[in-house]
């Protein structure tokens, strides 16, 4: 998924903190999805900008499922995510 790919190379998170982060799913015009354990203001604010907000319930794969496996080209070292929207672990060795 973009958004996680985003989290860890843009927002620097670590590859578990990337596939944790809220999601969102942009449909069709204004209509988006957009997981609700983001804070109500950020609901609020993107209504009052003309979107249709559609929330959903905080963990579902409806919005996508990613593991992830970093590995460090310089050092080796990996690090892992795993999603909770599925059953899933990230195992690296």
């Amino acid at each position: 998924l973009t958004q996680v790919y985003q989290n860890i190379f843009t927002f620097g998170m670590n590859p578990q903190q990337a596939v944790e982060a809220p999601r969102f799913l942009h449909e069709q015009g204004r209509h988006s999805k957009l997981e609700n354990r983001v804070p109500e203001e950020v609901f609020e604010e993107l209504r009052k900008r003309g979107h249709e907000i559609e929330p959903v319930e905080g963990w579902t794969a409806t919005l996508g499922s990613v593991q992830v496996i970093l590995i460090d080209p310089l050092s080796g070292i990996k690090r892992t995510g795993a999603d909770a929207r599925r059953e899933a672990y990230a195992i690296a060795y």
